[in-house]
């Protein structure tokens, strides 16, 4: 599956192959990434190299290892602290975000141009800055000419989505606000169906309007607190 179809997973999307398709794509192979999703403090533009840069962003100084055993392939973490490499630490051993990030990372990098992604909930233990830069990483994919489809409950997935826009009208980095689509998906008046509602990018990152319900949430819980 791994080598024939290069996919991370048999079936249900659940990545079980990362590892396997992270050492051959990225200690094998040397797949390089499209140029488009170079991180700026990459090493190289190979994959293994890439995947350690993006991963950085959730947990910093990490390198990402992929090791073969006799019978499977496992995942280790290290840390480069002042010029020293720590020791190797498995998967169960780190914060969750690395591992349930690493996917999307592996599946973005090693994509080409015309694939097509479908991304659920990429928000899932990370911290915040860790989301907005995911979803800058995701808006940068698109446009280097990957379909990327998310779904996902996380504002700020979304404002690094639109800073992405906003950058690329500034350095020719990002995404082209025309390469977005955003859709708010709420109930419909017979509360069975959903409908789909579009909110467009205007331009400076900014949405032309913001449905009822569309991330608000924060705005009524601190005007509680504050006793505004």
């Amino acid at each position: 599956m791994v080598e024939s179809r290069r996919q991370l997973s048999q079936k249900y999307g659940k990545c079980e192959l990362t590892a396997h398709f992270l050492y051959h794509y990225g200690v094998v192979k040397k797949l390089s990434v499209l140029p488009g999703l170079v991180h700026r403090a990459g090493e190289s533009a190979e994959l293994l190299a890439q995947v350690s840069s993006w991963e950085r962003v959730i947990s910093p100084d990490v390198v990402v290892t992929p090791e073969k055993g006799d019978k499977s392939y496992s995942l280790k973490y290290a840390y480069e602290i002042g010029g020293d490499t720590t020791a190797a630490y498995s998967a169960i051993n780190v914060g969750f975000g690395l591992s349930y990030a690493l996917p999307i990372v592996v599946a973005l990098l090693a994509s080409e141009r015309d694939s097509l992604l479908l991304i659920e909930n990429p928000e899932a233990h990370l911290h915040e800055a860790a989301q907005s830069e995911l979803g800058m990483m995701i808006a940068r994919a698109a446009e280097a000419g990957i379909q990327v489809i998310v779904e996902t409950h996380s504002n700020h997935v979304l404002n690094g989505i639109l800073m992405a826009s906003k950058r690329f009208e500034e350095e020719g980095i990002g995404i082209d606000r025309n390469n977005v689509k955003l859709y708010y998906m709420k109930k419909a008046a017979d509360g069975l169906q959903s409908v789909a509602e579009e909110v467009k990018i205007v331009g400076d990152g900014k949405i032309d309007h913001q449905p009822e319900g569309f991330f608000t949430r924060q705005d009524a819980d601190m005007t509680y607190l504050l006793g505004f």
